[in-house]
């Protein structure tokens, strides 16, 4: 499992990148979200990236990156399970990634 750890209201790009055996695929046209939720079992989400909010200028090479925003931060300071999505077709090749530790630590500032 990966883990994720920033600071309550903290600004942090987070850069992913997908590779099959070692080796960077073109996610250029690849359609992308990232979620964050209290557990596992919740039905709501304390943060929902969309595609329009990950940059994609090295997709080519395999990585996106996604921006989570001081406002997205600004959550109670806790542990949080993440996942991010990847569409290559909708409906026929969906690939999410495994579960990803997200924490929330306290802020001296």
């Amino acid at each position: 499992m990966s883990s994720i750890t920033i600071k309550k209201g903290e600004a942090k790009d987070i850069q992913f990148t997908y590779t099959i055996d070692g080796v960077a695929q073109d996610v250029s046209s690849n359609t992308f979200s990232f979620k964050v939720k209290e557990n596992i079992l919740s039905e709501t989400y304390v943060i929902e990236k969309a595609d329009i909010d990950f940059d994609k200028t090295d997709a080519a090479n395999g990585i996106v990156t996604c921006n989570i925003t001081t406002t997205d931060s600004n959550i109670e300071a806790r542990t949080y399970i993440a996942e991010i999505q990847m569409i290559v077709i909708a409906g026929t090749n969906v690939d999410k990634s495994t579960d990803i530790t997200f924490i929330i630590d306290e802020a001296v500032i």
